[in-house]
């Protein structure tokens, strides 16, 4: 703080010095800075009469008022400050210039856009557009139920369902006929409400039609035999004896059937319980059955105390890919999905080898989805908290509408 006090006068650009020494303190075209009831005046110095004496460049508008103590502020340093301001202005300025084309793009743009955070970062997702189109092509309820005309049944009950679609009243539907149409077209039963086939009829070439797993009047029978691994045929029918080598592996715990193909080709699968269920089909393992089971009471050790941002890397790591089936399917079409080895290698519960092959775990995959959404939203709601905030700055220094 510099020596002496100075006095003000309202309506007057003298400036009178007690104590002072204006002539070494100030140059022309420096700053006089001073406080009068509590509010800050930045006075630039238009001449210098004496040491205790000077002019500023416009009268003085606060009240009049002595023995102030004052500060000599370089046009230098002035001019600093004032460009430093600018230069905060400015990156604010960039910054809400950004945020509107981001907004533009979300409220204007089609498909997947990519939006630039205030690091520099870049964040891809839908636009309105896409989300809006997505959800208009959603199925409509009517009465609670989807519409004929959409692809449901218009009914909410199975007797109202099997009206609308025509097929009758009553457990019994009626149809005026029956097409089936595949490689090997078979008709399925459930004895006595059975959850797996008891018999069926295949077709497995242009001109021969098999029953499999029940009694012909005639009478032709066919049995598998899991103990010797023979399918055996009554002594009156014109068919010999099939033997299958390695039946009792597909017979294993009594649960086979004849596959696509019919037993003409010898094609059979199996289902077998190892602490997994697997598929078989003759005696390859072509994958395993996940049965979904997240009953609260069949759970212990609950916790929701889950690393969110740890989610979000995992998922970054994972690599979705496009392939094509070589396992004998007939479909040869490129297919999307994941490689479950490449997920074994991001988190090894994402992945499961029961016997021979790799499958996906969906659950802990689905659960690391989710959280990588739940990151994703946390970062988005921080950053527009700075956004306001930074809005409401710029308010406050320039007066502008943010």
């Amino acid at each position: 703080m510099p020596a002496g006090t100075i006095a003000l006068t309202n309506g007057s650009a003298t400036v009178t010095g007690t104590g002072t020494a204006f002539t070494t303190e100030f140059k022309v075209g420096d700053f006089l800075g001073v406080v009068v009831g509590g509010v800050p005046y930045t006075l630039i110095v238009q001449e210098i009469a004496s040491s205790t004496s000077l002019t500023i460049a416009a009268p003085f508008t606060g009240p009049t008022t002595s023995g102030l103590a004052w500060n000599a502020v370089p046009a230098t340093l002035q001019a600093a400050i004032t460009q430093q301001a600018m230069n905060d202005m400015s990156k604010v300025l960039r910054g809400m210039i950004q945020e509107k084309a981001n907004w533009q793009q979300v409220y204007s743009g089609t498909g997947t856009i990519t939006v630039k955070l205030p690091d520099g970062s870049t964040y891809s997702g839908p636009a309105w557009n896409s989300i809006t189109n997505a959800i208009a092509a959603k199925a409509d309820l009517t009465d609670g139920a989807v519409s004929l005309s959409q692809g449901g049944t218009g009914s909410k009950t199975k007797a109202g369902a099997a009206t609308n679609l025509g097929l009758g009243t009553t457990d019994t539907p009626t149809f005026s006929g029956i097409g089936i149409k595949s490689s090997a077209p078979s008709f399925n039963f459930y004895f006595n409400n059975s959850s797996s086939i008891t018999s069926r009829f295949v077709q497995y070439d242009s001109s021969n039609l098999a029953l499999l797993g029940a009694n012909f009047r005639a009478p032709k029978y066919l049995i598998g035999d899991g103990a010797n691994g023979t399918m055996e045929f009554t002594a009156d029918s014109t068919l010999s004896t099939i033997t299958m080598t390695g039946a009792p592996v597909l017979f294993k715990n009594g649960i086979a059937g004849a596959g696509a193909n019919g037993v003409k080709v010898n094609n059979y699968w199996n289902m077998l319980y190892n602490g997994t269920l697997n598929w078989f089909i003759n005696n390859a393992n072509v994958g395993y059955v996940s049965v979904t089971t997240s009953d609260r009471t069949r759970k212990k050790d609950i916790s929701y105390d889950i690393d969110y941002a740890e989610d979000l890397k995992k998922v970054m790591a994972i690599k979705p890919a496009s392939f094509v089936w070589n396992d004998g399917r007939e479909d040869k079409s490129i297919k999307r999905g994941f490689i479950a080895q490449d997920l074994y290698e991001v988190a090894d519960d994402m992945a499961l080898k029961p016997l021979d092959i790799w499958g996906v775990e969906m659950l802990p995959l689905l659960s690391r989805l989710v959280g990588a959404v739940k990151a994703q939203q946390s970062i988005i709601d921080s950053q527009t908290i700075e956004i306001n905030e930074l809005k409401a700055r710029m308010k406050a220094i320039d007066g502008l509408d943010a």
